[in-house]
């Protein structure tokens, strides 16, 4: 036997040899150049970003404000909007316009602004330095002029984007009364830093993730912008590092784009060489930890655990090998073996016991079903003897006599449905005799269900009580058994319908059917309650489902689950 050491001592020195060079080369180190190189730059970005975004989001502000005040303060706005004579709408929509002008001379990013009046056909429009075309400035008119054909108040709250033919603008709209003030921005003119060439870092402008304005088309296409606010990179072969702030006032987001030049672009040649070294100790470390770990620790764990469940799985004669070199694995794996061979002798003992209980309670059940039987027969043919009806006392003795030979045949417990119907008709043989208006019996059993094993006298009792209890005297008895086979998702399963035309269920005992709240006190649910029960016992409660109901009559259904007829063989 190999030498056995102890598993804490090896723990401590392999934790010994991981911790401290991993704490001392990736903390102190890599992790701490790394997280505070990147934040450093992340904040620098997220600054310079803040700076121009403030300015932006403020000259926006401004005009919004400056746009308000000339709507609802502006005297020749006012008398535009409160105008009766097409005259008198000119004169006023020029007099806003020669303002406008004024407003554009000293905000060179305003591309243009529009005065409408619906009620007048007033469009007046001024633009600063363009360089679009007729085509596209009449594009421009046709929008606007759709945008605000219903008419009403509009006072919009933020800048909205606008694009036109390759070209992307924002606008603002607010009016009221019919009459509408529009500022127009060039977003090329909003951009005061762009990304030339190859460029190093810059600022853009986004809307839906997509760039607005003309960037540079070296790079536009390689960057995914993802907005949101958390640093992330992106781009192909060469990464950027994406800082992304929305734009307060307006529908837009700026980012920050830096050409990201990877951890060792910004190192000196000395933080080089001491990082590449720092990276292959780590692996090295980490390459040697686990082939240890794998060896003395992860490979005994790995047995005892395919061990537990192969036991788990029914395999109880699994055994977990003697030959681990570890002191406290190789006590672990005794004990455990003892326990499982201790655990198997104690199944073994439970299962005989839970046997014989069952087979004590069938015994019990189905001696109470055939001393039943047996009284009802016998006053049938006392019945006969006494009105002279001899030829039928016969017969119904050689009906009895087969009876008989059926129930007294043994132990045996469970039958075949092929069997149990014969039995079934053999009954309704022995309620014919003597009756003016004898029962009729309906059976219908496919082939393939022929040899599927039940309960013995399981049908007969249902139908022995739809004769003694809910026959309707006004008409003759008619009882149907129908045998078929269903399927759901669950799997195949057996149906037994017995139906009958007789006066059905009290409701009060209908109810508790269904509710499986039978006794086996008194009455008629005697029989049902040992029919139940033993199909409970032999095929497992969780594979029969009994559900009873009144249609022209009683109607009992039995669904068996025939997936698991194997395992009722072995309960039989």
């Amino acid at each position: 036997m190999k030498k056995q050491r102890s598993i804490k001592t090896k723990v401590l020195v392999l934790l010994l040899l991981l911790q401290i060079p991993l704490a001392a080369v990736i903390l102190i180190y890599n992790l701490y150049f790394v997280r505070f190189y990147n934040e450093q730059i992340a904040g620098t970005n997220r600054s310079a970003l803040g700076s121009w975004c403030g300015v932006l989001e403020g000259d926006l502000k401004r005009m919004e404000e400056r746009q308000l005040n000339y709507v609802m303060m502006n005297e020749n706005f006012k008398l535009l909007a409160s105008s009766r004579s097409m005259l008198d709408s000119h004169l006023y929509s020029y007099n806003v316009l020669q303002e406008y002008g004024e407003l554009m001379r000293n905000n060179d990013w305003l591309y243009g602004c529009y005065i409408i009046d619906n009620d007048h056909q007033v469009f007046r429009e001024i633009y600063g330095i363009t360089r679009d075309t007729y085509q596209q400035k009449n594009a421009l008119r046709q929008f606007f002029r759709e945008y605000v054909k219903d008419g009403g108040s509009i006072t919009e709250r933020s800048w909205k984007v606008l694009e036109q033919n390759g070209r992307t603008y924002l606008y603002l709209v607010k009016g009221y009364r019919g009459t509408y003030s529009v500022y127009l921005a060039d977003t090329d003119l909003l951009q005061q830093e762009e990304l030339p060439g190859e460029p190093s870092r810059g600022i853009v402008l986004l809307h839906d993730n997509q760039l607005v304005g003309e960037p540079d088309p070296s790079w536009q296409d390689s960057i995914d912008f993802r907005g949101q606010d958390e640093p992330y990179f992106s781009g192909g072969e060469q990464e950027y590092l994406i800082i992304e702030q929305a734009v307060g006032g307006s529908v837009l987001r700026a980012a920050y784009v830096m050409k990201y030049q990877g951890f060792f672009g910004s190192l000196s040649t000395l933080q080089r060489a001491g990082s590449l070294f720092s990276i292959v100790l780590v692996f090295l470390l980490i390459f040697l930890g686990c082939y240890l770990l794998q060896r003395m620790f992860f490979r005994p764990v790995d047995i005892l655990v395919d061990t537990m469940n192969s036991i788990k799985n029914g395999e109880l004669e699994t055994r977990a090998p003697e030959e681990f070199s570890e002191k406290e694995f190789f006590e672990v794996n005794n004990t455990f073996n003892n326990m499982i061979e201790q655990i198997q002798q104690l199944k073994i003992d439970f299962y005989e016991k839970e046997l014989d209980l069952k087979q004590t309670q069938l015994n019990y059940y189905q001696s109470q079903i055939r001393p039943h039987f047996y009284v009802n027969c016998l006053k049938s043919i006392y019945g006969l003897l006494e009105t002279g009806k001899d030829a039928d006392a016969r017969s119904s003795i050689i009906y009895l006599s087969r009876h008989l030979r059926y129930m007294l045949r043994g132990s045996t417990m469970v039958v075949s449905l092929e069997e149990e119907l014969q039995y079934v008709e053999n009954y309704m043989e022995l309620q014919r005799i003597g009756m003016a208006y004898p029962p009729e019996c309906v059976i219908e059993l496919p082939a393939q269900a022929r040899g599927v094993q039940i309960p013995a006298i399981s049908i007969l009792s249902f139908v022995e009580n739809t004769v003694k209890y809910g026959m309707d005297k006004s008409r003759p008895l008619k009882i149907g058994i129908h045998i078929s086979y269903l399927k759901d998702g669950e799997g195949d399963y057996l149906n037994i319908h017995i139906s009958d035309n007789g006066i059905g269920f009290e409701e009060e005992l209908l109810k508790k059917l269904n509710q499986y709240e039978v006794t086996e006190r008194k009455g008629e649910s005697v029989g049902i309650y040992n029919v139940m029960q033993r199909f409970w016992l032999y095929f497992g409660r969780e594979n029969v489902l009994f559900a009873f109901s009144n249609m022209e009559g009683a109607n009992v259904d039995i669904f068996i689950r025939l997936a698991n007829q194997e395992t009722a063989e072995d309960r039989k």
